[in-house]
């Protein structure tokens, strides 16, 4: 079954997970897994409780009879709050919001955080290679769009700019719109600075779309972080591209050249 988390601790925002269980299960062993994955603290683990259970009950009781009065249960221990919510029907299960988006959203925030420091000229373009994949990045203060070189390779050095194989917006809770906000409220706390990532041409329908989401705006911050390390300004050249190339397990950051990505394509 997958069971929708949602963590509310003293003193934190929460956080909504999505968690896959075996209907049989017992609280214990899914609480356990939560401390595993280091989404609840462990000292609290055994004060959780549920209305209409013994605490000495609920741990030992299988989730798909905690489930069997409704889907949606609340435990509660002097620490924090977990609300369970049971999702189900193939139809949902593929729902976008349904999949994890925690290491996106940690990313996008860590992006901000790093970009906001950092004097980067709009319409930078950023050259990244990994996984057999090259990928152009251009740079605004407010969204970043990815091309596939592949595709997009001639359009976009000679001056065009065609429509992005994926755009990640970057709003402010105000900025977002009302289908965007319940969105971003499902999976995460809305930020009131444009930490609030919103993705537009690239339809997700599988984890491993967020992930790549995820793993391109790594890159993109692991260049500007080296760069800034070194004391060293990313320049904006028609010529030359701040660069982050994987080759096995060996990556390089550096600049690459118009004439090499030529090549390249």
């Amino acid at each position: 079954m997958r069971i929708k988390v949602k963590i509310a601790e003293n003193n934190r925002p929460f956080e909504i997970h999505y968690v896959d269980a075996e209907a049989e299960s017992t609280v214990d062993t899914f609480l356990n897994g939560l401390v595993m994955k280091k989404l609840i603290h462990v000292n609290g683990m055994n004060n959780f409780t549920c209305s209409g259970y013994k605490k000495s009950e609920l741990r030992i009781q299988k989730l798909e009879e905690l489930f069997s009065a409704g889907s949606k249960i609340k435990l509660t221990s002097p620490a924090a709050t977990l609300t369970l919510t049971l999702k189900g029907g193939a139809e949902e299960q593929v729902h976008h919001w349904l999949f994890d988006y925690s290491e996106f959203i940690r990313m996008t925030h860590y992006y901000y955080d790093t970009t906001v420091k950092e004097n980067i000229a709009p319409d930078t373009v950023f050259f990244i290679q990994h996984n057999y994949d090259k990928v152009l990045a251009r740079y605004s203060n407010r969204h970043l769009d990815f091309y596939y070189m592949d595709n997009h390779f001639e359009a976009l050095t000679d001056g065009r700019l065609p429509t992005p194989n994926m755009k990640i917006h970057f709003k402010s809770r105000e900025e977002l719109s009302k289908d965007e906000l319940k969105w971003m409220r499902s999976i995460s706390f809305p930020d009131k600075l444009p930490k609030n990532p919103v993705l537009a041409g690239k339809e997700i329908k599988s984890q491993q779309d967020i992930d790549e989401a995820t793993v391109l705006l790594h890159r993109i911050i692991t260049i500007i972080g080296r760069f800034g390390r070194a004391g060293e300004p990313l320049k904006k050249s028609e010529t030359d591209y701040p660069s982050y190339v994987q080759v096995g397990e060996a990556s390089t950051i550096g600049y690459v050249s118009l004439k090499q990505l030529q090549k390249l394509n």
